[in-house]
């Protein structure tokens, strides 16, 4: 019974002419993807039944054997299709190099006890790729903003151009020209050491391994032209003239423009600079608090056609005149434009010695018979203005220079006195007028206008509790005017007196506004309250250049028994 059950399973799986014939079909698919990939079928005639059907590959890239069915399609790089019992075909949508190798379709019953088998015949299947052209290189001084299609060459220099392009097979690689089919460089490089005129035009670089069609890179466009140094011409006027008044013209923020056209071949450089009194200072972009400037970069549309290049000076002021440089330079030279920034004068300041003032009145200045005068008139402007120092009422009293300097004044000097600043710009400018007053200065004159002995006939105790006080004063004056001070004659000498209150002190002191030189000030010393302490002998001070004065004021007290109450 046993043996005629075998007998039975090996005539249902192997009669005589049925023989199992596996097959093994493939095809490539290119386009449009750049790697080579395979659909393969896999078919059976007289397929046993109880069998399965798939695709193996022994790889070439270290021998592995792959079985390819629904289950082992992990990353989804390849479809399974059971089109029959006796069909199968493996789509790849993803063909890597570890793919390359044998393949075979095997057919195997399902049964785990000596399982017969058959195989197809084997296919090697490649792995290969389409020509990619990964970049064109060349030297990037060729190219002007950022235009990597255009490249630029001076007659006589040389050229080389890359094609980086690689697939699997190695592709071959050519050089061509547009519309000059006999024109092909074999190889990646492209290679001319001297170039011309005739060898303008647009290249291009193909890569061809024989899957898919040739491969084309983007064209470049190769203008050979013939290098120069720069040029530049003015677009506004070289010469600025500021009529307004300059603080004026600062605080209506009014622009100054310096403009230039500017070509050449390479394009050039431009930059812009101040002349200064130690060189040359270049301009950059910022603003400060005394420089506020811009600068404006036209835009280079082709290198031979001219480019807009502009200074702007925001609301310029005394520290903006003067000469501009505008500069242009390439490989092959430099040339520059000047511009000069020029305003009406102005007069910053009348320097002198403070100690012809007095009373913070910076109009008046009062001089001794035969001292020294000397007068600084600043004044600034571009072109430097002319100065001239003028005396009011005067027509024929004209000092050139912004010095004046009169060594010995006399009565005949007293005035007023201005200077002018002219440079052809608008009208002269005039400054404030000051009047200059000599006198005969005299040592310092003093005189009481209280009592200079004070005697106190309250009792002290009383007087203190009242809370009287005790004046003295004196009128003051002298040339210059004088310095005036308190003083108290004590056991050990004389003692200043401040202006402070202490517990046995209380004083106040008071000093009159002198409103002309030669009139009288009044000054004071104020005792609050006096007690013990404050009787004595007290001494007002005056004092100048010239001498010294002094008067004495007494402050007596009847007897009394003096008590201090705390």
């Amino acid at each position: 019974m046993i043996l005629l059950l075998f007998l039975t399973i090996g005539i249902l799986h192997t009669v005589k002419g049925t023989e199992p014939a596996v097959e093994i079909s493939y095809e490539e698919v290119t386009p449009p993807y750049m790697a080579t990939l395979y659909s393969i079928r896999c078919s059976v005639t007289h397929m046993p039944v109880n069998s399965n059907l798939w695709l193996s590959m022994i790889s070439s890239a270290g021998g592995y054997v792959e079985n390819f069915t629904g289950e082992s399609n992990r990353r989804f790089w390849f479809t399974v299709r059971n089109d029959s019992d006796s069909s199968v075909t493996v789509v790849f949508d993803h063909f890597i190099p570890q793919y390359e190798g044998q393949y075979t379709c095997v057919v195997r019953e399902k049964t785990d006890d000596n399982p017969l088998e058959w195989s197809s015949k084997s296919v090697y299947l490649k792995y290969t790729t389409m020509p990619e052209i990964q970049d064109l290189i060349y030297d990037h001084a060729y190219i002007f903003n950022y235009d990597h299609r255009r490249l630029f060459l001076n007659d006589g220099s040389a050229l080389q151009l890359q094609c980086a392009a690689s697939g699997v097979p190695e592709p071959k690689v050519e050089w061509k020209k547009k519309g000059n089919d006999n024109y092909v460089i074999e190889g990646p490089l492209l290679d001319v050491p001297s170039v011309t005129k005739a060898d303008s035009g647009f290249y291009f670089c193909e890569a061809d391994n024989g899957i898919g069609d040739p491969v084309r890179s983007t064209e470049l466009e190769v203008k050979v032209l013939d290098f120069f140094p720069p040029k530049m011409r003015y677009t506004s006027e070289p010469v600025i003239t500021i009529t307004e008044d300059l603080n004026r013209y600062w605080r209506m923020a009014m622009g100054t423009k310096m403009e230039v056209l500017v070509n050449g071949l390479p394009p050039p450089t431009v930059t812009w600079w101040k002349e200064t009194e130690i060189g040359r200072e270049r301009i950059m972009r910022e603003s400060t608090s005394t420089h506020r400037f811009s600068i404006y970069e036209g835009f280079v549309i082709y290198p031979e056609t001219e480019t807009d290049h502009e200074l702007f000076i925001d609301a310029p002021t005394q520290f903006q005149l003067g000469t501009y440089v505008a500069k242009a330079e390439n490989s092959l030279g430099v040339t520059e434009l000047n511009f000069t920034i020029n305003a009406m004068p102005e007069i910053q300041d009348l320097i002198y010695d403070h100690a012809y003032t007095f009373n913070y009145d910076h109009r008046r200045l009062f001089l001794n018979d035969g001292s020294a005068l000397q007068l600084q008139c600043a004044a600034s402007g571009v072109p430097e203005p002319k100065v001239e120092w003028k005396k009011k009422g005067n027509d024929n009293y004209v000092i050139e220079g912004p010095l004046l300097d009169v060594p010995s004044v006399t009565k005949a000097d007293s005035g007023f006195y201005f200077c002018e600043a002219d440079n052809g710009i608008g009208d002269p400018v005039r400054s404030t007028e000051l009047e200059v007053k000599v006198l005969d200065f005299f040592p310092p004159k003093m005189r009481y206008t209280s009592e200079p002995v004070i005697t106190i006939t309250e009792d002290l105790n009383r007087y203190w509790r009242m809370a009287m006080g005790t004046k003295m004063e004196v009128l003051v004056n002298g040339l210059p005017p004088p310095t005036v001070t308190w003083w108290k004659e004590t056991e050990i000498g004389r003692e200043r007196i401040m202006g402070e209150s202490t517990s046995t002190h209380r004083f106040s002191i008071y000093e009159g506004f002198v409103i002309y030189p030669e009139t009288e000030t009044d000054h004071k010393l104020f005792i609050d309250a006096p007690t013990q302490f404050q009787l004595g002998t007290y001494v007002a001070k005056a004092e100048n250049s010239l001498g010294v004065t002094e008067l004495n004021f007494t402050i007596n007290a009847a007897e009394t028994t003096y008590t201090i109450q705390r």
